[in-house]
């Protein structure tokens, strides 16, 4: 899993930058912004740097992050006094570097979120084929059962 490797490097905030990509879809350009008062438990209260508006999921409720990610936050909170140091483009550089693949769209931890909170439909208008985006959603949904486990694992 890209997000553990980076915790093994010791290269906290980037495995938190993607862990917050993957666990909230909120946009790349706005991660870095994330600071301590915007923390609310588990719960990321952060405006819009498009449209100045709080990021909601679809049901209309702030975006959450896991409690591993949360450990992570106090973790950087406590040793630098801020979460993120660095621009978006450092982060999206190491992710991008260490994926190895020119395939890899940042963006689509964000469309692929969204997908998951309306619902997968094998249903589609026609714009793409079902088996691709279906594909990426399995993609996904294995990626994020794998952080789970290993959250699991370390409880223990």
């Amino acid at each position: 899993m890209i997000a553990d490797e980076f915790l093994y490097k010791k290269d906290f905030e980037t495995a938190l930058f993607l862990r917050i990509a993957m666990e909230t879809g909120i946009r790349s350009i706005d991660i870095p912004y994330i600071e301590w008062s915007c923390i609310h438990g588990r719960n990321v209260v952060l405006p819009e740097g498009k449209t100045g508006n709080i990021y909601r999921k679809v049901n209309g409720n702030y975006p959450q992050i896991s409690r591993c990610s949360l450990r992570i936050i106090h973790l950087l909170y406590r040793k630098q006094k801020m979460i993120f140091t660095k621009s978006k483009e450092y982060y999206i550089h190491r992710i991008r570097r260490f994926w190895g693949t020119g395939e890899f769209s940042f963006h689509s931890f964000r469309y692929y979120r969204r997908k998951l909170e309306m619902g997968i439909t094998n249903r589609n208008s026609g714009a793409k084929s079902d088996t691709s985006i279906v594909k990426k959603l399995k993609y996904l949904i294995k990626f994020q059962l794998d952080i789970k486990k290993v959250q699991s694992t370390q409880k223990m």
